[in-house]
Formats: structure tokens, C-alpha cells, sequence
């Protein structure tokens, strides 16, 4: 058939995916098998990663759902402030969050109390997982609240079922949403860097992701047993992700039955029920943005441990805004090559890009790093070294995570305004610049925007392939860190944030401006 045949526009977008994904973390992970050298390696890290992870999800999905409920379904004094919470914990970057906690600790009243000793171990790297796990738990469980509605609990208050009975229906009815949250929250564990390069190098706690990371770093090189600890990394984060998509097939029907029609109301809770609820968003607030944020301030002014000066080297900031920016618009021309591609999902090549992209969202930000400095450190492509491989690398990064948030608003531009235009306008960058640009310019910039943030505070992917001399803020951030340098580390990491929130605050108002455009001059309206 006509709608089978492979187009060229998604050809290459297929082609595209291939160079930037299958072929270089291929190349790298089947080195395992066909490489004749000695491989040192032993899997306690892979056993510690896989036992933190199970921690940290149960730890996280009943706070997340049950925050997701409070948000939802009830109101109290601090209702409001759950999600800018919620999101500042989400945006806060793993290296800087335990960077505040290091200095609250290395304080004279504390570095030798019960609590730093805790802190400055197994249960410090779980407390720390915990809190950059919750937020993926909290927007799972706010997605199924407002799913359920008020009609499946008006109905089982008026057909009087007994309490018992109606907790174990709502349990069943949340079971996607809990395997969801515990999946997700698994695979971002196993998955993180900046926890283990900071506080799991200090206390020498093996952990995967640093250990593939030591052995790329190692002198020399230890490729085979970067690739062996690759390959359990790889397949737990997949095995996770397709456990997570048979479970929303297998529950997700009743999940969908028992939707509600409208918006749920927000019950008022009583005295004391309303109490534990402010202490529990105030302590959240308190342990997870308060405290980090105070001890990078009180390191910032030269109180705690570590040089007192200025900064010998602010280059690293303007080495991350250079990175960030031509990496996420490398990112966002890729997705557009690829768009066509995954827009045919009624073509085996559709099909094979939305596989691919599900599949390269669960590959670690080390393994697409070591990926590209062996696929391009040989004689035929040498660019390990320099700046292009590194913009590369955060593009490509970017891609499958760009793919699945664009989805929804680029699907939404119904085809048949670019077959008008097409008809009526005959020059392409005239229909480009004037049709489709604007009617996409919102999710663009919010894509964008993603992505520049993402790619400023990266820091896996930097450690293995920043050009000498040209560090990243992220690999600056950790160098200070493991140097116990508190005060440069936390003034970096200020200055970084202010100007992240500024340029936030810039996309924010250029999205206003792309919907108050398209609300003026389109009948078509561009969510986000």
C-alpha cells in the first residue's frame, strides 16, 4: 500500500536515529564480547544500585501518591505550595543538592553527631535518591487523581459500600499508577550520577554508574569492563520500562472506566488531619529545598570549609550557556528530521522509531557517553576531544525525551492548514516562516526550554567527554565537591541558578507571547 511505502523525509529520520543512537551504544556494549582483553570487574556495584533502587521506590510512590491526593482531592493552608515544591525538588540538580547537605553537615555542631554519620553513608545516599525520586512519584499520582474524578466516589458513598471494600476497589484502581511511579522512580535511580560522583565517592560507596565512570576515566582505559557493567545497567532500566508498559496494559482498562467527568472538588480536611498535613509539605519543604539552599548560601558568603576567594575560573558558565544553547537546538533540528518518522505509526518504520525511543529513554546519560568516546575516538572519526563531540552528545541525549514531550502539542496541527498552504503558497520557506512556525513556536520554545536546562546542568555525559581546558558547570560543580572546596563550589552553583531562572523566567514569557499570537491570528490553539 501507498501508506506503507517508506517516504524519504522519514527515511532519513530513521537513518538519523540509527547514527545517533543504535549503532554507538551498540558498538560500545557488544565490546563486551568481542574484545580480547582482561576484564577486572565485579558486580557489587550493580548489586548496590539494584537494592538502593528498590529502596528508593518504596520509599517514594506512597509519599508521591499520597501528595498527589493532597493536592488533588483536599484543601488545607499549604495545598498551593505541593507542586512549585514538588518542581523545585525536580529542577534542583543532584550534585547541588548534595552539595548543601555536605556543608549543613561538615558544620562544626554537626560533622560529628549521629545524624552525620548516617548522612555520610548508605542511608545518606538513599535519603538524597529519595528526594529527587519523589517528584516523578508526585506527577504520577497527581495524573491518576485527576483521572479518577469525584463520580467513582460518589457512587460508592451512595450505594453505602463498606469502607473495606471500597479502599481495596481504589487500591486496585491505583495499582497502575503505583507500579508506574515505582518503575520510573527505579529506573531514575539507577540511573543517576551526581549523587554517586559526590557523596558515593567520598564515603568509597560502589555504585554503577560511578564505577562504569571510573573505568572509562582509568589509566588506561578499561573499555570491556565499562561494557560489562554496562550491560546489567542497560538491561534492568529496559527489563523496568517494559514491566511498567505490560503492567498500564494489564490495569490501565479499568484505570480508564472509571474516569471521572469532572474536576475533583478539594474536600476540606479536619483539624488534625489538616496539621499532619502542614507538617509533612513543611518538613518536605524543609529537608528538601530549605536546607541545601542554606548551606550553599552559608558556603557562598566564606563560611564554610574551603577557600575563601573568588572564583579563580567563572569560564565554566559561559562554557555551559555555549553547550546548553547549541546543544538543544541541535536537539530540537534532530526531532524535527525524526518527527515524520514516528508520525507514521501505521508503518513498520513508525513503529521501529516509537520502539527506539522508548527503549533509548532507559539508556544511562554514561552509556550514550561512553558510547561516543569509542565510537569517536578511532582514526575514522576523530572527535573525542573537542567541542562538536560534546554538543553532539547532549543532543543526542535530548532527542527521545524531546520525541515523547513534542508528541502530544505537534500532533495536535491538524495536516490539512500545510496541504492548504501547500496549495496556495508555492514558496517553502514562505509556508515555513508563516504557517507552520507559528502554529508550533509554543511547544517549540517550551522544548527548548527543557532542553537548555537539562543539558546546563548535565553532568555524566560532560565528565566523559568535556574538551580539555572548557569544563562544564556540572564537571567545575563535582571537581570542587571532591576537593571539599564548599565555598567556590557553592558560589558556582548560585550564580548558575539565578541565571537558569532568568532564563526560564525569558521562556516563559516567549511561550505567552507564542499563544497570545496564535489565540490573535489562527483558529487553531497549540496546547502545551
Amino acid at each position: 500500500m501507498l501508506s506503507r511505502r517508506l517516504r524519504p523525509t522519514a527515511l532519513f529520520g530513521l537513518l538519523l536515529f540509527t547514527a545517533l543512537f543504535v549503532i554507538p551504544v551498540a558498538w560500545f556494549l557488544l565490546g563486551a564480547f568481542w574484545s580480547r582483553t582482561a576484564a577486572a570487574v565485579t558486580y557489587q556495584a550493580v548489586r548496590n544500585s539494584v537494592l538502593i533502587g528498590i529502596a528508593v521506590s518504596l520509599l517514594s510512590v506512597g509519599p508521591g501518591l499520597a501528595l498527589g491526593w493532597l493536592s488533588e482531592r483536599r484543601n488545607f493552608p499549604l495545598r498551593r505550595l505541593i507542586t512549585p515544591l514538588i518542581w523545585m525538588l525536580f529542577l534542583f540538580p543532584s550534585y547541588l543538592l548534595t552539595t548543601g547537605w555536605q556543608i549543613v553537615m561538615d558544620t562544626s555542631w554537626l560533622r560529628h553527631s549521629v545524624i552525620a554519620h548516617y548522612f555520610n553513608g548508605v542511608a545518606g545516599i538513599v535519603f538524597l535518591l529519595t528526594m529527587k525520586g519523589l517528584p516523578f512519584a508526585y506527577f504520577t499520582g497527581l495524573a491518576v487523581w485527576r483521572m479518577l474524578g469525584d463520580n467513582l466516589f460518589d457512587a460508592l458513598a451512595a450505594l453505602a459500600v463498606p469502607k473495606l471494600r471500597a479502599l481495596r476497589m481504589v487500591t486496585g484502581l491505583l495499582l497502575p499508577a503505583a507500579a508506574a511511579a515505582g518503575v520510573v522512580v527505579f529506573i531514575e535511580t539507577i540511573q543517576e550520577f551526581g549523587i554517586p560522583a559526590t557523596l558515593g565517592a567520598s564515603i568509597h560507596l560502589p555504585i554503577v554508574t560511578y564505577a562504569i565512570y571510573t573505568q572509562l576515566t582509568s589509566a588506561p582505559p578499561d573499555f570491556r569492563s565499562a561494557a560489562l557493567l554496562s550491560l546489567p545497567l542497560v538491561g534492568l532500566a529496559v527489563l523496568a520500562a517494559t514491566a511498567q508498559a505490560w503492567m498500564h496494559h494489564r490495569h490501565g482498562v479499568a484505570l480508564l472506566q472509571a474516569r471521572g467527568s469532572h474536576t475533583s472538588a478539594h474536600h476540606v480536611l479536619s483539624r488534625a488531619a489538616s496539621g499532619g498535613a502542614r507538617f509533612s509539605v513543611g518538613t518536605l519543604a524543609v529537608i528538601g529545598v530549605l536546607v541545601p539552599l542554606a548551606g550553599i548560601t552559608y558556603a557562598a558568603i566564606g563560611g564554610a570549609a574551603g577557600t575563601s576567594g573568588d572564583i579563580a575560573d567563572w569560564s565554566s558558565l559561559l562554557n555551559s550557556l555555549v553547550y546548553a544553547m547549541l546543544g538543544a537546538g541541535l536537539s530540537l533540528l534532530a526531532v524535527s528530521a525524526i518527527w515524520p518518522a514516528l508520525r507514521a505509526r501505521g508503518t513498520w518504520y513508525g513503529q521501529a522509531v516509537d520502539a527506539l525511543t522508548l527503549i533509548n529513554m532507559a539508556i544511562p546519560g554514561v552509556v550514550l557517553g561512553a558510547a561516543y568516546l569509542i565510537v569517536f575516538n578511532g582514526t575514522w572519526l576523530p572527535l573525542y576531544g573537542t567541542p562538536l563531540l560534546l554538543v553532539l552528545a547532549y543532543g543526542a541525549a535530548q532527542v527521545p525525551m524531546l520525541l515523547r514531550l513534542l508528541q502530544a502539542p505537534l500532533s495536535q496541527v491538524p495536516r490539512a492548514l500545510h496541504e492548504a498552504a501547500v496549495v496556495h503558497v508555492v514558496r517553502h520557506d514562505t509556508r515555513l516562516l508563516d504557517v507552520r512556525l507559528p502554529l508550533v513556536l509554543g511547544p517549540l520554545c517550551w522544548g527548548y526550554a527543557l532542553a537548555f536546562g537539562a543539558i546546563f546542568f548535565e553532568l555524566p555525559i560532560s565528565e566523559l567527554l568535556y574538551p580539555p581546558g572548557r569544563p562544564p558547570f556540572g564537571v567545575a560543580i563535582v571537581t570542587f565537591n571532591q576537593a571539599l572546596d564548599y565555598t567556590q563550589a557553592a558560589r558556582l552553583g548560585l550564580v548558575a541558578m539565578v541565571m537558569l531562572f532568568l532564563l526560564g523566567a525569558v521562556a516563559a514569557t516567549l511561550m505567552r507571547l507564542s499563544r497570545t499570537f496564535n489565540r490573535k491570528y489562527n483558529d487553531v490553539p497549540v496546547a502545551i
